[in-house]
């Protein structure tokens, strides 16, 4: 009896202490229209920063229907500390109040439904039913829908049961990011555009003071926590380019110091074997700039762990970096064939041209010449299509999608990161 007492006040401790994504408000728009249909998430903790890159919004109309994408959130995605977001319907024109996404698909959010975030790992973060014929809830839905919005009545606290912790009201008032709560207000017809354009400045002007204080901040929160899951080198980049933001930001070269002084004394003391001898020996040498020795050690690991990600990838980065002036823009990459490491062979040489023949200058044609731009093009619609398959469930097709425009463009992050955590979650 004591130890299920015990078990009951631990649970209850981490409920209270719990700093999920909350749905905070939902609009259901009207019948003939989903100009105001939006949704609304709520960091609820008072200091953690949450990553949602590829989380997503679904909808379930009937016990008979499966879950419906709504909206995938974008990658680099972060909610800072009592902090809101702001999903909207593609058809959305309110512009009091701006949406962070705006979903590539119609919402038609309707009664007696349920909406659902869920995070990569197909986790449910919350859920909210409302109606008397909600499919799914949280304990009991919401059951009097007197209006067309329903709210949380306390954002900071999550009873686990709909009926208790939202009311319905007529009047919408959505949050975005920067936690703004304005009301609809008329406009007159002359002005609405200049208001619109005088908002926007505003807010441009607001995230143009902000944007680089919160980027630091941000990179800062993803460097604390790679540090702490064994991803050092990692952790070490994100603080290098927090420092670049902002070179004279102490708590981020605070915390740069600490990385370098703990990994020193782990070696100093033997308490590093092995594997993580090399790995943190490559990740001082990083440190001093010494790139080849890094690669050197890094190239250890490989042969005894060649499927450790973190160590491929910063192998083909420092050795592309390392690469001849006129190979530099090449693309290293490392294949794996039954746990050995084969990396791509050298370029064979252009042969020269014979003595007898004329060199005759060739003119590129125009296609040749809108060839990169093109490339940046299908490679971003390879991977929205690819966001698409992932809204769907079809992660295999997602990923093909996402190798595709790597293929267009290398360069291209979100794709980068997108891929990296689908493998991530099949290898699991």
């Amino acid at each position: 009896m004591n130890l299920l007492f015990l078990f009951f006040i631990l649970f209850l401790a981490a409920r209270s202490g719990s700093s999920q994504i909350v749905i905070s408000q939902v609009s259901f728009g009207s019948e003939k229209s989903a100009i105001d249909e939006y949704v609304e998430i709520f960091n609820p903790s008072s200091n953690e920063i949450i990553n949602v890159s590829l989380w997503r919004l679904q909808y379930r109309s009937s016990r008979t229907t499966p879950w419906r994408t709504l909206a995938v959130i974008p990658e680099d995605t972060f909610i800072r500390p009592k902090s809101f977001y702001l999903i909207a319907s593609k058809n959305y024109t309110t512009v009091n109040v701006r949406p962070d996404l705006v979903g590539n698909f119609g919402f038609g959010i309707s009664s007696d439904s349920s909406l659902r975030i869920i995070d990569f790992e197909e986790i449910v973060i919350d859920l909210v039913g409302y109606g008397p014929d909600a499919p799914e809830s949280e304990t009991r839905p919401i059951e009097k829908i007197l209006g067309e919005v329903i709210i949380r009545k306390d954002p900071l606290r999550d009873t686990n049961d709909n009926s208790r912790d939202f009311r319905a009201q007529t009047l919408r008032a959505p949050r975005n990011m920067g936690g703004l709560a304005e009301v609809a207000r008329p406009v007159r017809a002359e002005t609405k555009q200049e208001s619109i354009e005088a908002a926007r400045k505003e807010e441009a002007k607001d995230i143009a003071i902000e944007n680089r204080s919160v980027r630091a901040e941000l990179l800062l929160a993803e460097a604390k926590h790679d540090y702490g899951s064994g991803r050092w080198l990692s952790a070490y980049e994100k603080t290098e380019k927090a420092l670049f933001i902002i070179p004279d930001n102490m708590a981020v070269r605070s915390f740069q110091n600490r990385m370098v002084t703990e990994v020193k004394r782990k070696l100093e003391r033997a308490t590093l074997v092995g594997v993580d001898e090399f790995y943190g020996k490559a990740f001082l040498f990083y440190v001093r700039g010494d790139l080849r020795s890094a690669v050197n050690e890094l190239r250890k690991i490989l042969a005894l762990q060649p499927r450790r990600i973190e160590a491929r990838e910063f192998y083909a980065k420092f050795t592309k970096t390392l690469a001849p002036k006129g190979e530099r823009q090449q693309e290293v990459t490392i294949e794996i064939i039954d746990d050995r490491i084969i990396t791509p062979k050298e370029p064979k040489r252009p042969r020269r041209a014979r003595p007898d023949r004329k060199a005759t200058p060739s003119i590129a044609p125009k296609e040749q010449v809108d060839k990169p731009a093109r490339s940046l093009e299908k490679a971003e619609e390879l991977y929205e299509k690819g966001l698409h398959e992932f809204a769907e469930g079809r992660l295999t097709e997602a990923i093909k999608l996402w190798e595709q425009a790597l293929r267009y463009n290398p360069e291209h992050t979100r794709a980068q990161r997108a891929l990296h955590r689908a493998r991530r979650r099949i290898e699991r």
